[in-house]
């Protein structure tokens, strides 16, 4: 058996939209969609560093002034390398979850290489829609012959000025 390990957010989410996708789903896949919305405080910088070591972040959207912050900063125990390298990583992970965003399901064909696979942590659009594929689950139906379908849960965060 093999784990992988992928970043929650492949770019930050407010760089979503200049990304190029990994997996484009095309309209004529599409067998259904749904939508539900997201909402946490919104922020624009986050301090960030470990419990005894490391280093202290402050970590912000570029062209930002970072004072949307939460009220306490993220302390973790394993965020213990003194460059701040993986500080900074959690911080972009808290500002990429902030603010307004959707949820979506998405129940599309699945005909290799046509339409397919879409692993999580993907930058994908759908329907014009690009996000994080967070989930994917395969089904397959024999009726009048074998129709396989995957469904993709995808997240995105809208960028707040």
């Amino acid at each position: 058996q093999v784990i992988t390990a992928q970043p929650r957010w492949p770019v930050a989410s407010w760089l979503l939209d200049g990304e190029v996708v990994d997996v484009l789903i095309p309209e004529a896949a599409i067998i259904s969609l749904s939508q539900a919305p997201l909402y946490s405080q919104p922020l624009n910088g986050v301090y960030v560093s470990g419990e005894s070591h490391g280093a202290l972040a402050l970590v912000k959207i570029a062209g930002t002034d970072g004072a949307l912050q939460p009220s306490e900063p993220l302390v973790n125990e394993l965020l213990c390398d003194t460059a701040g390298v993986a500080a900074r990583q959690r911080g972009i992970n808290a500002l990429s979850d902030s603010g307004a965003g959707f949820t979506m399901d998405a129940e599309t064909l699945f005909h290799p290489p046509t339409y397919p696979l879409v692993p999580p942590g993907q930058i994908v659009s759908i329907a014009g829609m690009k996000g994080v594929s967070r989930s994917v689950r395969i089904s397959a139906n024999w009726s009048s012959g074998l129709q396989v379908k995957q469904s993709i849960g995808l997240e995105r965060r809208e960028v707040e000025e």
